[in-house]
């Protein structure tokens, strides 16, 4: 079984390195394990897909450029059919923050999700996290960032929750998790700014959930 993982990270709101600099702390467990991973550009994922890896971690949206109009978009109907065909198949799929923000709805990958961002505030501000029981959310006690508030929308399907948020700009759910064929999907909110992704609950839950997708939780 692949112990290799592939990580996608970055978008024209969402800059890669701070991304990349919390997720290399996040995965220090992983690599006592055993797994390694390598960042790898959109275009690359099909084929990546093909070498059947541990997971995918996708922090990044489907527009590549959000000020044209339309904006332009990398997940085309190919990839997001060979996503749902490598997930079916027994994949691991983390959809972190802009990995569900701005994809078809409907469509395969966000059916796959069973859910999808729909809008945040303009200013970031205190959003707490909330826990649910569940293996993802182990050891991990209600917590408050400063964040990019995401407002999601669940589809129909079965999910367990993991997150919920809470901010003055109202509630929503922060984190949700489920099989998907021989696959495992999950999916959580936090977080935006480089302080909130420094966050030891949001490293532990990143950490957790990839556990759990690679079905190791």
């Amino acid at each position: 079984m692949s112990k290799h993982i592939y990580v996608v990270f970055g978008d024209y709101y969402h800059p890669s390195a701070p991304i990349s600099q919390a997720f290399a702390a996040m995965f220090e467990p992983m690599s006592e394990q055993g797994y390694t991973y390598a960042e790898i550009h959109e275009s690359e994922l099909v084929d990546r897909l093909l070498e059947q890896p541990a997971a995918v971690v996708m922090y990044k949206e489907d527009r590549v450029d959000p000020t044209l109009n339309p904006p332009t978009r990398w997940q085309d109907a190919h990839a997001a059919q060979a996503i749902v065909r490598y997930v079916e198949a027994g994949g691991g799929w983390l959809a972190w923050h802009a990995g569900m923000s701005c994809y078809p709805v409907p469509g395969p990958y966000t059916s796959m999700l069973r859910g999808h961002f729909v809008s945040h505030p303009k200013v970031n501000a205190p959003v707490t996290y909330t826990p649910a029981s569940h293996p993802i959310t182990d050891g991990i006690d209600p917590f408050t960032i400063v964040d990019e508030h995401y407002f999601v929308e669940l589809h129909s399907g079965p999910t367990d929750i993991l997150v919920s948020s809470t901010s003055i700009d109202g509630e929503s759910t922060a984190g949700w998790a489920h099989s998907y064929g021989d696959g495992r999907v999950c999916c959580i909110t936090p977080a935006h700014k480089p302080d909130g992704l420094a966050h030891p609950s949001v490293q532990q839950l990143v950490t957790n959930a990839l556990f759990w997708v690679t079905k190791r939780l």
